[in-house]
């Protein structure tokens, strides 16, 4: 199984008890296809830049969850005929960040980390960097 994003835009008409339906719907539709839902947060209503769907704004849901790859069409079809739903859009979720410091980098390539600190505490880091390129 993959873990993935999935970000739900529903149409702004509905009250807070029609959304948390449809993220209930949400949840049991993964559920359906084999899934499990880890998290489910409501981002809340946003501003679009442009009009999305003759509609201004929407509520936006992020849903985190696992699933198998092959399902993933399958829960798009689910959706493509909900009136409510203005867009769905799900991506494989990016593992979690290491932390990384430069001195981690150093280490890794001890022959960069002299270059990439004086270019990183220098105000003029391009001219730095464009100077020290030429000679």
């Amino acid at each position: 199984m993959k873990k993935y994003e999935a970000l739900f835009v529903f149409s702004n008409a509905m009250s807070d008890e029609q959304l948390e339906a449809k993220i209930e719907k949400a949840g049991s539709e993964i559920a359906k296809q084999g899934g499990t839902v880890q998290a489910a947060t409501r981002m809340g209503r946003i501003t679009f830049a442009r009009p999305l769907a003759k509609k201004e704004a929407g509520l936006y849901v992020q849903m985190v969850f696992l699933m198998e790859p092959s399902a993933i069409n399958a829960l798009h079809e689910r959706y493509r005929h909900d009136e409510d739903l203005l867009r769905l859009q799900i991506v494989v979720a990016k593992p979690p960040a290491e932390e990384s410091s430069p001195a981690a980098a150093d280490q890794a390539n001890p022959d960069s980390g002299a270059k990439r600190s004086r270019v990183a505490h220098s105000s003029t880091g391009a001219k730095l960097a464009k100077e020290e390129g030429k000679s």
